[in-house]
C-alpha cells in the first residue's frame, strides 16, 4: 500500500510520521519518528540533514509517494530550496511540499475550513484561513524581530529581570530565586553562565526558552514578576489572533492554541483567555482535528493530487 511523508519541524525538535493513502487522502498513521531542529536559522546544515536523516531512517519509507515538511525560519531567503536539497538528497519521493510549520499546523487543525491557529512554542505566530479559502498571518518573525508571547521570549524577560535586580532597580521575587538556582550556585556562577546564554556563539535559543518552564509554577504561587510576565505575553498573542482576525474581516471564529506554552502551561494558558475575553472579536476555543505532522502529510497529498497547471 503506499504511503505519504509528514514532518512538522520546530524551533528545538521535529516530529515525523509515515501515513497510509487511502481513495480519500492521508489515512491513519504507520509509523512516527522524533528528532533534533529543522531550523537552519538556529542549527547549522549538517546538523539539520543529520537530524531529518535520523527521521528518515526511523520512518523506512520505502513505499511513499510524497513528502511534506512544514518548518520553522522557511521565510529566511535560501531555506526553503536547502531543505528540498537534504529531503532529495536523503531519498525521499517527490513532490517534495515545503511549507511554513504554522501552514501544516493550520491544515491539520481545521483542514479546509475557516480558523485561526495561534502557536506559542519556542517562537510565536497566527495564522488563519477563511472560508473562502484566504490566509493571514501575524507574527514568526523570530526571535530577534517577533516572538512575543513565546518560551523564548518569556525566557529572555527572565535574564533580563534578574540583571535588573542585580543592578537594584526592580525587587528579586522567588521567580528570580529559583531561575538562579536554575543557571548555577552561586552569583558569580549566576551571571557568567547568563551571558554565556545571552551572547555565546553560535547562538543557540533553546536553552533560554527552557527558562519559561519556570513560569507556570510562579504562576501558580502568585509571583508578581510571574504574573507581569504572563500579562506581557498574553498581551503579545492577543495582538496576533486580533490582526489575523481583522485581515480575515472575521468578528466570530474558531481558534486552536498550539505549542508548548499554550499547552502545558495552564495558568498562562488562562491569563491569555482571560486577555480574550475583552477583544470585541469572539473567539471560540476549538481542539484541533489532527496535528502538524498529518497537516504536513495532506498538503504533500494535495500537491501529489492536484492538476499539473496548480502544482
Amino acid at each position: 500500500m503506499a504511503t505519504i511523508i509528514g514532518m512538522d519541524g520546530g524551533g528545538t525538535s521535529t516530529r515525523a510520521g509515515l501515513y497510509f493513502l487511502t481513495e480519500k487522502g492521508v489515512g491513519a498513521c504507520l509509523r512516527t519518528a522524533e528528532s533534533g531542529s529543522a531550523n537552519l536559522n538556529s542549527n547549522s546544515p549538517e546538523q539539520v540533514r543529520q537530524n531529518l536523516a535520523e527521521l528518515l531512517a526511523a520512518l523506512d519509507p520505502r513505499d511513499a509517494v510524497a513528502t511534506g515538511l512544514g518548518a520553522a525560519g522557511i521565510t529566511t531567503p535560501g531555506v526553503s530550496q536547502a531543505l528540498q536539497s537534504f529531503l532529495r538528497e536523503l531519498g525521499c519521493p517527490a513532490p517534495i511540499v515545503i511549507t511554513g510549520d504554522y501552514e501544516a499546523a493550520l491544515c491539520g487543525a481545521f483542514g479546509r475550513d475557516p480558523g485561526i491557529l495561534l502557536i506559542a512554542g519556542t517562537g510565536s505566530v497566527a495564522y488563519g484561513q477563511s472560508g473562502d479559502g484566504r490566509l493571514a498571518r501575524a507574527g514568526g518573525y523570530g526571535h530577534l524581530i517577533g516572538d512575543g508571547g513565546s518560551a523564548f521570549a518569556i525566557g529572555r524577560a527572565l535574564l533580563a529581570a534578574y540583571v535588573q535586580a542585580v543592578d537594584g532597580s526592580r525587587p528579586r521575587t522567588p521567580l528570580l530565586t529559583a531561575l538562579a538556582a536554575q543557571l548555577s550556585d552561586t552569583p558569580d556562577a549566576v551571571m557568567a553562565r547568563l551571558m554565556q546564554l545571552a551572547y555565546r556563539q553560535p547562538f543557540d535559543k533553546a536553552p533560554i526558552a527552557q527558562l519559561a518552564r519556570l513560569l507556570e509554577p510562579a504562576l501558580a504561587a502568585g509571583d508578581p514578576l510571574a504574573r507581569e510576565l504572563a500579562a506581557d505575553g498574553a498581551r503579545e498573542l492577543a495582538l496576533l489572533l486580533d490582526t489575523v482576525a481583522g485581515q480575515l474581516g472575521e468578528q466570530e471564529i474558531e481558534v486552536v492554541f498550539a505549542g508548548g506554552m499554550l499547552s502545558h502551561n495552564p495558568h498562562y494558558r488562562g491569563t491569555l483567555l482571560e486577555r480574550l475575553d475583552s477583544s470585541e472579536i469572539r473567539y471560540k476555543l476549538v481542539a484541533p482535528r489532527q496535528d502538524a505532522v498529518f497537516g504536513a502529510a495532506e498538503l504533500a497529498w494535495r500537491a501529489l493530487t492536484a492538476p499539473p497547471g496548480l502544482r
